[in-house]
């Protein structure tokens, strides 16, 4: 399913990487139902991409739904910033996403933030899934 959509998105050469990523970052959903509806996609990505780094991105508070998931190799959990005002938590998630020096990211969410966050970490090959397939690029 998702691997078929994967393999058509290399018709467009400027979102695709030219080489197969080997650090995967995959922002999910931020409500518990959407999160196990999204587990799906992590499982393609894993047999898609057989010697990648796959890290799925969540919540602290929904991470304990992913802990055991045997298709991610890293689990990166955050706490939801608060506002505006607390403007240390947006900075460390996109400090954590530049250290990780991933290749390929993608968006599960239909989030400003989580883009922004994926812009700033300076992830090289973003995009997002949505129901039919929308894809963008940064870069």
């Amino acid at each position: 399913m998702l691997q078929d959509n994967l393999i058509s998105c290399k018709k467009h050469p400027s979102i695709w990487p030219k080489k197969p990523p080997k650090n995967i970052i995959v922002k999910m959903p931020n409500w518990i139902g959407d999160v196990v509806m999204a587990t799906p996609v992590l499982k393609d990505l894993k047999n898609h991409f057989k010697n990648s780094k796959l890290t799925a991105m969540c919540q602290s508070n929904i991470a304990p739904i992913l802990n055991d998931d045997p298709h991610i190799d890293e689990l990166y959990s955050y706490q939801k910033p608060n506002g505006w005002v607390h403007k240390a938590n947006p900075l460390e998630i996109v400090e954590q996403l530049k250290y990780g020096q991933y290749d390929l990211g993608v968006l599960l969410t239909n989030s400003l933030s989580s883009a922004w966050w994926f812009f700033r970490g300076e992830i090289k090959k973003p995009f997002r899934l949505c129901r039919k397939i929308a894809q963008f690029s940064f870069k």
